[in-house]
């Protein structure tokens, strides 16, 4: 389903958000059946985009851009998006969000998006998660739907300096900090329970709610991960 589709609120270029999900349920082992938005430039396939650099308009400054991202852009976006220039995607019908939980940004940052779409599902979907790494610059209202995507200790405590609640990845075998928590989704935490069924990464949805989580880097690309910030 189509709920966005203009300039991007990065560098104004055209973009596309898509939820998908809502029907047939996603069966990433770590997310769980959750709904999932995908944000795609509307003009380059994004396994395109990405050499190029036109994923900026959906990716920001976001370091781990063609380097480390776990995304394997020529798979999940790239169907999607050459769905959507055949013209197989729904018009947005708010009624397909209810009761639903929804991950912000399955490929592409939900600061892309105007708030104004991103409150619009929130308040229409059962729960959410969501991450951004445009913490630095976003619009401050993005805390209550997103975490800040922090890849060093002096950004984490920069971001909740600034009141976000952080999603950090570190170097495998790093201490926490204080105040973090494992995420309980991670293969270091031996996969207790997926993102459906946790939730914990509402960035400040819930006011009781104050922790920080913590990841190890993981999948192929750990290597180059390590390589720019150990």
């Amino acid at each position: 389903m189509i709920v966005y589709e203009g300039p991007s609120m990065i560098n104004r270029d055209p973009i596309i958000a898509i939820v998908t999900g809502l029907v047939t349920p996603s069966t990433n082992r770590k997310t769980g059946p959750m709904a999932q938005l995908w944000i795609l430039d509307a003009t380059t396939e994004p396994h395109i985009a990405v050499k190029t650099g036109e994923d900026e308009s959906v990716c920001g400054d976001c370091p781990a851009r063609n380097k480390w991202c776990y995304v394997t852009t020529f798979q999940g976006p790239l169907s999607i998006y050459r769905t959507w220039k055949r013209g197989g995607y729904q018009q947005y019908n708010p009624s397909l969000l209810a009761g639903k939980i929804l991950r912000f940004g399955a490929y592409g940052d939900p600061a892309a998006v105007p708030i104004e779409v991103i409150r619009d599902i929130g308040r229409r979907v059962r729960r959410f998660t969501g991450y951004t790494h445009a913490w630095k610059y976003c619009d401050s209202e993005f805390q209550h739907y997103c975490m800040a995507s922090v890849d060093t200790v002096s950004d984490q405590a920069e971001a909740a300096r600034r009141g976000w609640r952080t999603f950090r990845v570190a170097a495998p075998d790093t201490d926490r900090l204080k105040g973090e928590s494992v995420c309980p989704a991670s293969e270091e935490a031996g996969h207790k329970i997926d993102c459906y069924t946790c939730g914990a990464c509402d960035g400040r949805r819930r006011k009781t709610v104050k922790g920080h989580i913590v990841i190890q880097a993981h999948g192929a690309k750990t290597k180059r991960y390590v390589e720019e910030f150990a």
